[in-house]
């Protein structure tokens, strides 16, 4: 089960996200130093995941469909891979 701790908005990013045909959104994706990130969309909380060091997601709880999950994994993933800050070091 996924700790809960403090999310920062200010190292938010967002994902473009296909929800199904015609709804294409944007989300929002807030993470916190422990590795966790709380996805938003439009001001609901769908979910959090849990990434380990390795860019690897360890642990999840969102209720979306899989495909959906799935671009979230993948964009989040691509941040952490792509991102001059990683996020278990920001303070």
């Amino acid at each position: 089960m996924l700790r809960t701790t403090v999310f920062n908005p200010r190292y938010q990013f967002h994902l473009l996200i296909n929800f199904k045909q015609k709804d294409e959104r944007s989300i929002a994706i807030l993470p916190n130093r422990s590795g966790q990130f709380r996805v938003v969309d439009q001001g609901d909380i769908l979910g959090e995941l849990e990434y380990d060091q390795h860019c690897n997601c360890i642990a999840s709880r969102c209720n979306v469909p899989k495909h959906i999950l799935a671009q979230i994994k993948n964009g989040i993933r691509d941040f952490l891979l792509n991102s001059f800050i990683h996020p278990l070091s920001l303070t």
